[in-house]
């Protein structure tokens, strides 16, 4: 009875542990802006009344409509990023975020913009799920060799004003735009693919990869580049429906590079 009783206990209290490291694991803090200052780092803007831990283990999400612009006082580690259903227009400024594999969500309807540079801390997505989403505004999105997903819903807009960099992949998924204001580039270090499968994926400036450029059937690619040109490493798409821009060549092309067209917009169109 007694090795029955003790072994009930320690059942127990595995499973005890068990429960908490996984609640641990799944930490969200969630704002509400209660706080005196705009900083992440005042506890009192948290519904936890602490700040989220700088570790990389905790998914922050921002609701409500109090102090809507948050400043990340110190480089800071998450899980991942989420602006919740109902929540005000956020504008978030400050340090390097780096973030996980939650990725960033936009579930309001209202425009969410995240100015900081963001680092990649694994594979993930960033989403304007329900409304139109702006990531690395006053910066850059540095994806470590991860492949960074940009998805965007239908009649919503992604927006990265600024450049994606590494020598991770990049995949374009969702029937809405994804808009990379500069540069998909590293020099010549890129060695990640870069697959446009539903949507439209607009580049402003330059796109250099020694990977391969893939447009699905019903995606959209453009470029508007200013003197920077085009390199990828092959192209793919519809065997029986070459691209319509003349200075690209058409179906599977080995390491090309393609000469730049100042102030022109060209089109691969759905195949």
């Amino acid at each position: 009875m007694h090795r029955m009783r003790s072994l009930i206990s320690l059942l127990g209290a595995l499973g005890l542990a068990l429960s908490l490291s996984s609640t641990a694991h799944a930490q969200v803090v969630v704002w509400n802006g209660s706080g005196a200052y705009d900083y992440w780092s005042t506890g009192a803007n948290w519904v936890a009344a602490h700040s989220p831990a700088n570790n990389g283990a905790v998914t922050v999400q921002f609701a409500g409509s109090t102090r809507l612009s948050p400043i990340v006082d110190y480089s800071w580690s998450i899980a991942g990023l989420a602006f919740n259903s109902g929540a005000s227009a956020f504008t978030l400024d400050g340090s390097t975020l780096t973030i996980g594999s939650g990725g960033i969500t936009n579930n309001s309807t209202n425009l969410q913009t995240v100015n900081n540079s963001v680092t990649l801390g694994a594979a993930q997505t960033l989403s304007a799920a329900a409304g139109d989403l702006t990531v690395g505004g006053s910066g850059s999105v540095d994806n470590k060799g991860f492949t960074l997903t940009v998805d965007a819903a239908l009649d919503t807009t992604l927006a990265l004003p600024g450049s994606v960099y590494g020598m991770g992949g990049l995949t374009k998924t969702g029937d809405g735009i994804v808009n990379i204001g500069y540069s998909i580039n590293d020099g010549d270090s890129i060695t990640g693919a870069v697959q446009v499968l539903g949507g439209t994926l607009y580049i402003g400036g330059e796109l250099r990869t020694s990977g391969r450029l893939t447009i699905s059937s019903g995606a959209n690619f453009q470029t508007n580049n200013y003197g920077a040109g085009l390199s990828v490493g092959s192209l793919a798409g519809g065997a029986h429906s070459p691209w319509t821009a003349s200075w690209l060549w058409a179906a599977t092309i080995p390491a090309r590079h393609f000469p730049a067209r100042s102030a022109m917009v060209s089109t691969m169109p759905r195949l």
